[in-house]
């Protein structure tokens, strides 16, 4: 019986799980769209609210507050039918926001040569538009939008259509510039925010990013019951050091180990104690072996040992004495009552050009003779 059927609810999450976190995520972006179509028509809004009162004031005409709330409803509108009409699409993407900061310059432009006085406030909106566009455009579109509204901008200037600056003849219309500007400094200040915000995210994600690829790469080296290399990554190791000998590099020595009668242990102590045997020689290498030494799991209960600068057999003999020593003399009991471990081990040291199949070859021959001699040994094939 499989372990679905145990659980008759396990298939229904494995179903509905990527289902589940779709719909989350669909209701999520939904629900940021909703926020900047709000957004947007707001800003209109209160644009539309501070140029009434300059006009109220005596700066201006009233077409101008009127055409920033039809246009502000119509690029909202626009935005949320897009949206409507495709679930997918969001409202944050470069196509969106070039409609967006294009109508917003367009409007700007037409306002400046349409009702002079309000230059000097159009000016300051196309800055704040341009700085909004360039979180999410290409640099490409915002050099090309920033060319077409300085030019417009210029033939409304060049043309004598407006004054740079409005005449200010009341402290009411100075106050209402100045209550203009700082709306303007503060949409400013919220696009910068929003640039930090996204470079923070990005920045985060390109973290989380290279962790979970650290995480992938790790699972691919690695054997999941010793934490060892695993068969493919330890050969890796093997081949690059070969590489390097050839090179000009001091010779190494591999060494072939194998746990004596582990069969024995499966089937008198069972798979789990055999599991934790395999962890626990792991473990045991992984300490008395030096830094630069490599160790990886072949399969099974037989591991390779790459053991760099070993040029010679002795030098070889003495780190493998160490691994087989120290796994007799490790605790067994706290394993299992009555358990006792011992390893086998085969060396071989580098020849100038050899093939790493043939030292390979080499070293399990040795541990072969190792085995036939009693086991719990370390043997060569050119051992007399």
């Amino acid at each position: 019986m499989s372990s679905a059927s145990l659980h008759p609810d396990a298939h229904a999450e494995a179903t509905d799980g990527p289902d589940a976190w779709t719909r989350d995520r669909a209701t999520v972006q939904a629900r940021e769209d909703l926020k900047i179509t709000v957004a947007v028509l707001v800003c209109y809004l209160v644009d539309a609210a501070l140029l009434a009162a300059l006009v109220w004031a005596g700066i201006g005409a009233w077409t101008t507050p009127l055409a920033f709330v039809a246009v502000g409803l119509l690029v909202s509108s626009v935005s949320g039918l897009h949206h409507l009409r495709n679930r997918q699409a969001r409202l944050d993407t470069p196509g969106m926001v070039l409609w967006q900061v294009s109508a917003a310059l367009l409007l700007s432009v037409a306002v400046a040569w349409t009702d002079p006085p309000m230059l000097l406030p159009m000016l300051l909106t196309q800055g704040v538009m341009l700085s909004t566009g360039a979180i999410r455009l290409q640099p490409r579109q915002v050099l090309l939008l920033c060319l077409a509204t300085a030019g417009a901008t210029t033939a409304v200037l060049a043309l004598g259509a407006a004054p740079l600056l409005p005449s200010l003849t009341t402290p009411g219309q100075q106050a209402l510039i100045g209550l203009w500007l700082l709306w303007t400094l503060a949409k400013g200040a919220s696009t910068n925010l929003t640039g930090m915000a996204l470079r923070l995210e990005l920045d985060a994600s390109h973290r989380r990013l290279a962790e979970a690829l650290a995480r992938v790469q790790e699972l691919a080296e690695r054997d999941e019951l010793t934490g060892l290399y695993n068969r493919r990554r330890v050969l890796e190791v093997l081949a690059q050091e070969r590489t390097r000998c050839l090179r000009g590099g001091p010779g190494f020595s591999v060494a072939m180990l194998d746990i004596d009668h582990f069969k024995r242990i499966n089937d008198g102590f069972g798979h789990p104690v055999g599991d934790a045997v395999l962890r626990d020689v792991a473990a045991v290498m992984r300490q008395v072996l030096r830094n630069h030494d490599v160790v990886g799991r072949l399969g099974g209960e037989e591991f390779l040992l790459v053991l760099p600068g070993a040029t010679d057999l002795d030098a070889a003999r003495q780190a493998a004495e160490r691994v087989r020593r120290s796994i007799e003399q490790h605790d067994w009991q706290q394993v299992a009552p009555e358990l006792q471990v011992t390893a086998s081990m085969g060396l071989a040291v580098s020849r100038p050009g050899e093939p790493a199949e043939t030292l390979l070859d080499r070293s399990d021959r040795g541990l072969y003779r190792a085995k036939r001699e009693g086991r719990n040994r370390v043997a060569s094939a050119a051992d007399g």
